[in-house]
């Protein structure tokens, strides 16, 4: 079944297809507590790749099997790590300073290959009895010392007009949008759409790029054509209306614009 966006305010009945505060976690889940997490909150990535060091304290390790830790964009969309290992074996390797004194450490490097936004680090452990569960998490604000680039979105593929059918006519819109920070610098790609009478809500419509055909329209997940499937019903006004698109990065930078008028017939 398709899932779509309602957006009848919108159109009368135009439908288009289609984010803490740092904290531990209850200690009363398992047989060892966490005290802290100890990292920054703030990393500035300069000339060079830089460390991110984690170290989480805890009030005993007898039942600890493994610690380990993951670093996620906010909004869940950028895996900077997944399953990082922690340990308190005096590793330098994972940047462990001193054997069995309760402090299990991790190191990432983070590279300009990851877009300046706000993360979440989150710290997992294993007990020997298999179970496992997140202990803590805390917040890091990621620059990675890139000057920020808006970005560009072109190729749009729309059709000019659309026969409304009862009980419903569908088509589809597409767009190409990239950014010279990266592709998951993007954060959004939308379009606003103005009625016939001139009149809008201004309610911001999403593409998507996740390969789901089915639902959005979309060919290839993550090949930087974004796109939506929109349907439009006899309750649609018919007459011009025009499809303003745009696409936004995670510091709040703004593309061009790129204007499309569909006169629904």
């Amino acid at each position: 079944m398709r899932f779509f966006i309602a957006v009848i305010a919108l159109l009368l009945g135009l439908i288009a297809c289609d984010d803490i505060s740092d904290n531990v976690v209850d200690p009363s889940l398992g047989k060892v507590n966490l005290l802290d997490i100890t990292g920054p909150g703030i990393l500035v990535r300069l000339a060079e790749d830089v460390p991110l060091k984690v170290v989480a304290r805890f009030d005993n390790s007898e039942s600890i099997k493994a610690v380990w830790f993951n670093v996620t964009s906010k909004d869940g969309t950028i895996s900077i790590t997944q399953n990082q290992p922690m340990t308190d074996d005096g590793s330098s390797q994972n940047g462990d300073d001193t054997r069995d004194d309760l402090r299990f450490t991790g190191t990432v490097m983070l590279t300009d290959e990851y877009p300046s936004d706000n993360y979440s680090i989150e710290v997992f452990t294993e007990l020997n009895d298999g179970i496992i569960q997140k202990v803590g998490f805390k917040s890091l604000s990621y620059d990675s010392g890139q000057e920020n680039v808006a970005p560009v979105i072109s190729d749009l593929s729309a059709p000019d007009s659309v026969v409304i059918e009862d009980p419903k006519s569908i088509f589809r819109l597409s767009i190409k949008a990239s950014d010279s920070n990266g592709q998951n610098d993007i954060s959004s790609v939308y379009f606003i759409t103005t009625r016939p009478d001139g009149t809008s809500n201004n309610v911001k419509i999403q593409l998507f790029d996740s390969g789901n055909f089915q639902d959005h329209g979309d060919e290839e997940a993550n090949d930087g054509i974004y796109s939506v499937i929109v349907e439009v019903t006899p309750q649609n006004a018919k007459g011009t209306y025009t499809f303003e698109f745009e696409s936004e990065d995670r510091r709040g930078a703004k593309s061009n614009i790129i204007q499309h008028k569909i006169v629904l017939l």
